[in-house]
């Protein structure tokens, strides 16, 4: 294999570049499906590229857009597990009557006397 680029320094796989491309991707496209869409063109060609060039066998870039996405999933997974426990303490706060809910925002009183 000719390369074209640069003498990678570190094993190739997986590809950092093309998990990191497709978990951007994935994650825009769980929440806006167009962009999203769109975002997963420039992460395919980010992977064809590295290919392309001879930093990566493709297998390579596979790996690393599987794993990209899997971490997509895991962060949703654990973002929807931790984002429970600031609800469950201001719920707590509400009901001893020293968390406040406003329009705005969240107020927090406390009643010394």
């Amino acid at each position: 294999m000719k390369l074209l680029f640069y003498t990678p320094t570190d094993p190739s796989f997986p590809s950092n570049m093309a998990a990191v491309a497709f978990a951007f991707a994935m994650g825009t496209w769980l929440y806006n499906r167009k962009l999203g869409g769109v975002l997963f063109i420039p992460a395919v060609l980010v992977a064809f590229a590295r290919v392309y060039v001879g930093v990566h066998f493709p297998l390579d870039v596979i790996a690393g857009a599987v794993i990209g996405i899997m971490a997509t999933f895991a962060s949703l997974f654990v973002n929807r597990r931790v984002e429970l426990i600031p609800t469950l303490i201001i719920k707590a706060g509400r009901k001893l009557y020293i968390a406040q809910s406003l329009n705005d925002g969240l107020k927090i009183t406390f009643n010394l006397s």
